[in-house]
């Protein structure tokens, strides 16, 4: 088989209710822990078992229960990968909304800028934030690390998720002209790559789920647990 990369959001955890940035994590919620039960019965009957696939996993709560229910359920090993950790957001790091609104208003408008893909993240100035740059070169390290000719399940933070979107989609870097864009991923979104190659990322037009520079494809419903997976590739 060719090796394939499917990114995996966390499932729906508290502190998604509880709105908070970064941080150590939340437990899952009910529904978190439903939604990651049915995409493990999807991922089987894909083929996705224990004998042809990797689960990387961040080491946060949710993540970790997250990867934990996916690998109870399907037997598919789970693996540690040091540079796999989530960007450092200094000192809005581990805050909620409401609370970085309150102490940080002018750093929240840019928060809420860069999510609507008015400014690039470089723009960010989070005080004590990682650099955006080594951060880039964070994820390209990861990818290189990847299990050749399996499936590379990464379950992901949301700023892991697009920085790993962003390096597969083939931007020219993390800094002007919104090089590194945000994507809007819903809890257990899941967009999979497929290697064709080894030179440059890209997507088949005839693949289900277009990305565009507006935003990713609906990934899944708001009422239930159902999603979608869109299959990308790249070379």
């Amino acid at each position: 088989m060719t090796t394939n990369i499917i990114l995996v959001r966390h499932a729906e955890s508290l502190k998604n209710i509880k709105d908070i940035q970064g941080g150590s994590g939340e437990p899952l919620t009910s529904f978190g822990r439903k939604q990651i039960i049915s995409l493990a019965n999807s991922f089987k009957a894909l083929g996705v078992s224990n004998v042809n696939s990797v689960i990387i996993s961040v080491p946060c709560v949710q993540t970790s229960e997250t990867s934990n229910i996916l690998s109870r359920n399907t037997g598919i090993p789970i693996e540690k990968m040091h540079s796999f950790i989530p960007l450092n957001l200094g000192v809005i790091h581990g805050l909620s909304n409401a609370e970085i609104k309150t102490l940080y208003p002018q750093m929240y408008d840019r928060l809420i800028r860069w999510r609507h893909r008015q400014i690039d993240i470089s723009e960010l100035n989070i005080p004590g934030m990682e650099n955006p740059n080594d951060f880039f070169d964070r994820g390209k390290e990861i990818l290189s690390n990847i299990t050749p000719n399996k499936y590379n399940i990464f379950v992901a933070t949301n700023s892991l998720y697009i920085l790993l979107l962003n390096i597969l989609l083939g931007p020219n870097g993390c800094f002007g002209d919104g090089g590194y864009k945000c994507y809007n991923v819903p809890n257990c979104g899941v967009v999979w790559f497929e290697q064709l190659g080894e030179s440059r990322y890209f997507i088949k037009p005839e693949n289900t789920g277009i990305l565009n520079d507006a935003d990713l494809p609906n990934f899944c419903s708001s009422g239930d647990v159902n999603f979608s997976i869109h299959r990308l590739c790249f070379a």
